[in-house]
């Protein structure tokens, strides 16, 4: 229940948009020229061809199990439809846009967030940890028809594993968050990541407001004084670690 205050709220507080009240020329020029962005770029195409092909096996993929992962993903599988679409886009145009050579991904769902991050530049390399077996199938063999080749997908625990990417020292720039995909909140991977006092990239958290957990996650990333602007478009949360910018919060009403 509380999912659905919480959009309601958003509703009636969003607003900024085109970027009017938005005083920050760098973050009117991202609402205006990427977030708001309707241009058909040919990779959309090629990713939506393959989630078309693909949506009735991993529903199929999801039911199997034993309700629980279902009862998890519910918001996950309501976003294979038009509006999931909509926000994977957007990691297209940021990472279009930020043009980060090395991008981190936790939790894969069928690979089509992955991809929308991979095909901006065949040149960034793209790293998604993944902890369900089954769903990291479905993802490699949509990879696979994609014939995107930029993607390391990494099975096992996601914690442990971002763990380990932090310890090699891994140099990334831009974090994709799924929440319905994390067994726990997500503010323990962005702190660990922040307290390295070297990422001044992207931040961008899918689906923020499902559960418990992850409100109370985002309300504390908020008020951390590496992050400098948020813009909330309530299913992602774009958080940009910019020095140069003055610490602000936009709500911003999207599709």
């Amino acid at each position: 229940m509380s999912y659905y205050v919480d959009l309601l709220r958003y509703l009636f507080q969003s607003k900024h948009r085109r970027g009017y009240g938005v005083h920050s020329p760098s973050v009117f020029r991202l609402i205006t020229l990427v977030i708001e962005e309707r241009l058909p770029y040919y990779s959309y195409f090629l990713i939506e061809k393959i989630r078309y092909l693909s949506n009735r096996k991993g529903v199929d993929v999801f039911l199997s199990e034993e309700g629980e992962l279902f009862e998890k993903n519910k918001v996950c599988l309501a976003k294979w439809g038009q509006l999931g679409i909509a926000y994977d886009q957007i990691l297209f145009r940021l990472v279009n846009y930020y043009k980060p050579k090395t991008i981190v991904e936790l939790g894969t769902t069928m690979g089509f967030s992955t991809l929308y991050l991979a095909t901006p530049n065949s040149q960034a390399h793209v790293i998604t940890l993944s902890e369900k077996k089954e769903i990291s199938d479905l993802a490699k063999n949509n990879f696979k028809k994609s014939s995107v080749c930029n993607i390391l997908l990494k099975e096992g625990d996601i914690e442990s594993n971002f763990r380990k990417l932090i310890q090699e020292q891994v140099q990334f720039d831009f974090l994709s968050i799924n929440c319905t995909m994390l067994p726990r909140g997500f503010y323990s991977y962005c702190n660990t990541l922040l307290q390295t006092g070297s990422f001044g990239g992207v931040i961008v958290i899918n689906e923020p407001y499902f559960g418990e957990s992850n409100r109370d996650d985002l309300k504390k990333i908020k008020l951390h004084d590496q992050v400098r602007v948020v813009i909330d478009l309530f299913h992602i949360v774009i958080l940009i670690l910019d020095s140069n910018l003055q610490k602000e919060e936009f709500v911003l009403r999207y599709y």
